[in-house]
């Protein structure tokens, strides 16, 4: 009997917490359909929402949604600490705006994709007008790796244009400034300093041994044949037409070399050419380890002309410097034998007033008292003794020496 009153109580109070649940719909039904949807209101104060099966919050297309929007000090968390499924935010075809720690005040610590584990990330795309910019205050910009980390910029860049540098740059830009020696490759055609004055250093630190390395090799086909392979080519010029500037001087290649302490040798340039076994150049080419070369136009130089100029001076004006072994050129000609150690030809219409022209105080003018000499000393042309000649001359007519003691005044000398 009691049992059976028992469980007529449970079967009452279950009817009427149904009862209560239809009642909550049915009024809840009521008070949308009283507002209409635009200005319903449902709040669900709960600490969670579990669904068994898909969760969907969805309204109309106007519709705004508003997630923490007074939260302050919490933590509002999208998706689950062992997520694996995808996570899609603004994932539309349509074009809209996302914003992502826009507010103007507050400093924001945004972190994508950094944690310690091997991420993949993408951003932006290379479609039609797609851009990107990466703006940052003096806080700096790093872009790291690890040690062995590839960095590839603009690979698939064709007729586009890479600029590292403001147009007002002044601060230091630094390529390979390391300790270590790192190839630098620069290819196609390289503007240093281009459009303006300024000095450029290539590899800076203090332990360089190699500053800057130029490497290039030539076609193995020879479908090239007839172009010049050239490791390094500077061009320097004034305006054409601008203002004339006497004492500009311009410089296509000015290297300076300063001995601070003591060394085995300093070079101001040093050029090697190494001949491989095997290779030859035409009776009309050279072979040389410096070429220095002047192209004259229609124009008169008025200053000194030379292919050539070396100069040796003292550091301080007018206090002379008188080393144990020192010569204008010096030429140093080792395990091979040579036609001539001072080689000069005219050519093509040229003509020279003197073959040697030597000016100065000097102790002899020439000196061959430490010479091996083989044949003879001093060849002279055969000459015909009526040639204009000045003071101090010496002719050969291919039996006699005839010294020219006077403007074409010519005595016997001894033979």
């Amino acid at each position: 009997m009691i049992n059976k009153k028992h469980n007529n109580f449970k079967k009452n109070k279950m009817n009427t917490n149904r009862s209560k649940l239809l009642g909550g719909v049915l009024a809840l039904v009521v008070a949308f359909a009283g507002v209409g949807f635009a200005g319903a209101t449902l709040t669900m104060d709960a600490t969670s929402i579990t669904g068994s099966a898909n969760v969907t919050i969805d309204g109309v297309a106007a519709s705004i949604y508003s997630i923490g929007a007074t939260t302050t000090t919490g933590t509002i968390t999208i998706g689950g600490t062992a997520q694996e499924g995808a996570v899609k935010l603004a994932d539309s075809t349509a074009a809209l705006a996302l914003s992502l720690g826009t507010g103007a005040t507050g400093i924001k610590t945004i972190h994508i994709g950094d944690g310690a584990t091997a991420n993949i990330l993408t951003i932006g795309s290379d479609t039609g007008a797609a851009s990107m910019a990466l703006k940052v205050g003096t806080g700096n910009f790093t872009l790291n790796g690890v040690a062995g980390s590839t960095y590839t910029i603009g690979a698939a860049t064709t007729t586009g244009t890479i600029t590292i540098g403001g147009t007002a740059q002044e601060g230091a830009i630094s390529i390979g400034n390391v300790s270590t020696l790192p190839v630098v490759n620069l290819g196609g055609t390289v503007h240093v300093n281009s459009a303006g004055a300024g000095a450029v250093g290539i590899s800076t630190s203090a332990t360089d041994v190699t500053a800057l390395q130029v490497n290039l090799k030539s076609d193995t086909d020879g479908t090239l044949d007839g172009d010049s392979l050239m490791g390094g080519y500077f061009q320097v010029s004034n305006t054409s037409g601008g203002t004339n500037m006497t004492h500009r001087q311009l410089q296509g290649i000015l290297v300076g070399t300063t001995m601070w302490e003591n060394a085995f040798a300093a070079y101001g340039v040093q050029g090697h050419v190494s001949v491989k076994a095997g290779a030859v150049s035409p009776n009309s080419g050279y072979i040389v380890g410096l070429s220095g070369k002047v192209t004259l136009a229609d124009n008169v130089a008025t200053g000194a002309v030379a292919a050539g100029l070396f100069t040796l001076d003292s550091s301080v004006a007018d206090e002379m410097r008188t080393p144990a072994n020192a010569n204008g050129i010096s030429v140093n000609i080792v395990d091979t034998t040579i036609a001539s150690i001072i080689d000069a030809t005219t050519n093509d219409g040229g003509a020279a007033t003197n073959g040697l022209n030597v000016r100065g105080t000097m102790t002899n003018g020439l000196n061959l008292s430490s010479a091996t000499i083989a044949g003879e000393g001093i060849i002279l042309p055969t000459q015909a003794k009526d040639v204009t000649c000045t003071a101090g001359g010496i002719i050969y007519d291919g039996t006699n020496f005839w010294g020219c003691t006077a403007t074409n005044t010519y005595t016997k000398l001894d033979n």
